[in-house]
């Protein structure tokens, strides 16, 4: 059908007037029917009734002209604001991208574009040692907003390298006890036979070469907070006695007898699967209760990729220097899969920022695991601009059905497509789903 795609475009400015200048005619008919004055044939109806019409649209239209052009005007400095951005400053959705079909819908973007730079910002302010202006990241920050304003146990949870320990100090900084002390401990850097005395402390003589008496972490962390990393490699005899810790906010120091009262708020990290390790019975139940009271994961780099260049811009700032990065090299940074996450990324810049210098960084300047996409990349840039865009879209189908192992309607979210247009594109782009389910 020729007009199946074909779109109105609705202006306040005259579908108001209309409406209302509609209402103020059928109301005079009314009343001269009710009046009984009422005759169709009648030149002075007629022309009253024109007049009223013409009179109450004009009315209307000056009064939604005066309602509109302000909000114009803001929609259109908003919209040129967006368009100042550099690239690794905005992060557009299909939405966003779209082109408004109607007044409503302009506006409706531009008060999403406002939302959207208050987010930013907030999150800049908030948690300025994080970078990540991306959708999942963005939902990673209003959740630490909200258990930053209560002592509530916070558990941190994912992969290595995903930045657990800033999300803690986050929590932390926007916290009530942001004035206190921020006591890290990495549970799984101290051995076995420590852990109770480095958490609980220890009194003199309690072990060989306890000559004094010490303070534990969680006294040092009163009226403070401390952050347990990597709680889920603590010894399953300590887990107990942190639970105890936990549920009664007093600890007893090794070789002590009295119980010491502490007023200390709880972090927990970890990067293991503590559902499956309580199955195994290698994490106590009731701890993994008490601690996950309010979880908080935080995405790999690979499901926020558009987060890239921003740590490019924060990695240039913090090395005091512009760095120069050629298409190729970036393009080879988004196409990799980054098991090491944030660290793997920073650690990739530092090496390339030396290798290139003062110059640009190449791909060559680029680590062996990067380059493997290299050939792949090469090839893609033989083809012309449909099979390109084929490729691309096959990659992000496939990728979407592996994350969902082959879930179809789980991809289809990821993909924020409805399920008949992801069944369409598997079918299309010939695609078998049976080797992506578990």
């Amino acid at each position: 059908m020729p007009f199946r795609n074909a779109r109105v475009v609705l202006s306040l400015r005259f579908l108001v007037p209309v409406i209302f200048s509609g209402f103020s005619l059928l109301s005079f008919l009314l009343a001269l029917l009710l009046a009984g004055y009422y005759d169709p044939s009648s030149w002075a109806m007629r022309f009253w009734g024109l007049a009223v019409w013409t009179i109450s649209f004009g009315l209307a239209y000056a009064i939604m002209h005066m309602m509109v052009r302000p909000i114009e005007d803001f929609a259109s400095r908003i919209e040129e604001i967006k368009e100042k951005e550099s690239p690794g400053e905005r992060v557009p959705t299909a939405q966003q991208n779209a082109p408004p079909r109607n007044e409503l819908e302009r506006f409706t973007q531009a008060l999403d574009g406002v939302t959207d730079m208050l987010t930013r910002v907030e999150s800049k302010t908030h948690f300025p040692d994080m970078v990540g202006e991306s959708r999942a990241m963005r939902a990673v920050f209003s959740q630490l907003l909200v258990v930053a304003g209560s002592d509530t146990t916070a558990l941190i949870l994912g992969e290595s390298g995903t930045g657990k320990e800033l999300a803690a100090q986050g929590i932390h900084a926007n916290s009530p006890r942001k004035h206190g002390p921020l006591v890290k401990v990495n549970c799984a850097a101290i051995p076995d036979t420590l852990v109770e005395s480095e958490l609980f402390g220890h009194e003199k003589g309690a072990f060989t070469g306890a000559t004094t008496a010490k303070q534990g972490k969680f006294q040092q962390a009163s009226g403070g907070t401390i952050f347990l990393d990597e709680i889920g490699d603590m010894p399953l005899e300590t887990q107990a006695k942190l639970l105890r810790v936990l549920q009664d906010r007093e600890v007893i120091p090794v070789g002590g007898s009295k119980p010491i009262r502490v007023d200390v708020r709880v972090i927990a990290a970890t990067n293991k699967d503590l559902p499956q390790e309580v199955r195994d019975k290698r994490f106590r139940e009731d701890l993994y209760f008490r601690i996950n009271v309010f979880p908080v994961e935080l995405p790999p780099l690979r499901d926020r990729l558009e987060d890239i260049p921003l740590f490019i811009d924060w990695f240039a700032q913090r090395a005091d220097r512009e760095i120069k990065i050629t298409n190729q090299a970036r393009q080879m940074l988004l196409a990799h899969s980054w098991p090491g996450n944030v660290r793997e990324l920073i650690h990739c810049l530092e090496r390339a920022t030396l290798l290139a210098g003062k110059g640009e960084i190449l791909p060559a300047h680029l680590p062996p695991p990067l380059k493997r996409a290299l050939p792949v990349m090469e090839h893609q840039q033989s083809l012309n601009l449909n099979d390109r865009l084929k490729e691309i879209e096959k990659t992000l189908v496939e990728d979407a059905l592996q994350r969902s192992h082959g879930v179809q309607v789980r991809a289809a979210e990821l993909l924020g497509i409805q399920v008949r247009s992801l069944w369409h594109r598997v079918k299309k782009l010939e695609i078998d789903v049976s080797r992506f389910k578990q």
